[in-house]
């Protein structure tokens, strides 16, 4: 049976962190329908997976679990800090310009949720081979 002390500490951590009116990372951040920073819709699912084959396990105990998120968050940290930002190519430039664009008119009410989802489907639409 797991320390019921680590695993308050850890569920207290990802509610202050991720959830708590003044956290870190609000929701707004991570699960935002105007989220205007990523490229594809399935990011959340890309990183799930390469997490899920760091733990080499579908279930691990929550031990296993928490030491993988430190060596995900140390990774991450050391190639922000060694790489810094990487600079956006001009296709992904534009198609950010683009959902903004649509974001805002749906943000605004100038066009209902229908019409969102038809613009933005346009826009995320891959290019043509």
């Amino acid at each position: 049976m797991p320390d019921t002390t680590e695993a308050n500490l850890f569920a207290d951590y990802i509610y202050g962190t991720y959830l708590h009116q003044d956290c870190s990372y609000p929701p707004i951040m991570w699960a935002d329908i105007l989220c205007r920073n990523v490229k594809t819709t399935n990011a959340c699912e890309a990183f799930h997976r390469h997490f899920q084959s760091s733990l080499q396990t579908y279930h691990p105990n929550i031990f296993r679990f928490m030491e993988a998120l430190k060596v995900e968050q140390n990774r991450t940290s050391l190639k922000q800090r060694t790489e810094g930002p990487q600079p956006k190519r001009k296709k992904y430039t534009s198609k950010e310009e683009q959902r903004a664009s649509v974001a805002e008119k749906y943000k605004y009410g100038e066009i209902d949720i229908v019409g969102y989802l038809f613009k933005m489907s346009k826009v995320m639409q891959p290019a043509r081979v």
